[in-house]
């Protein structure tokens, strides 16, 4: 799996930084390939690169832990069939220090 950091906003909304949930500040590449992964399989719901932590470890046969819980959750059945229609419809993060919107 190859990915990037978040981006930068870079004068979008006249806004530079990561600190709103916008889509110029929250996109960012994931792109996987493998054995046993759907070529060209698109996953429209949003991911977060701490998704990959649960998936290396599901690829890996290892127990994702339950205490204290993950919150992330693995790509592994997205990936094998292109299908996620059972995934979560958000991604929050505990990075936000302020009100969205506040530069």
């Amino acid at each position: 799996c190859f990915s990037s950091d978040h981006e930068e906003m870079l004068g979008d909304h006249n806004l530079r930084g990561k600190f709103v949930p916008w889509q110029g500040s929250v996109s960012a590449p994931l792109i996987c390939a493998g054995p046993g992964m759907q070529k060209g399989a698109v996953v429209e719901r949003p991911v977060s690169t701490m998704d990959l932590a649960a998936t290396f470890l599901d690829y890996a046969n290892i127990p994702i832990t339950t205490d204290p819980k993950m919150t992330s959750r693995s790509l592994r059945t997205r990936l094998k069939t292109g299908v996620d229609d059972d995934y979560r419809s958000f991604v929050s993060s505990g990075l936000q220090n302020m009100p969205f919107g506040t530069p």
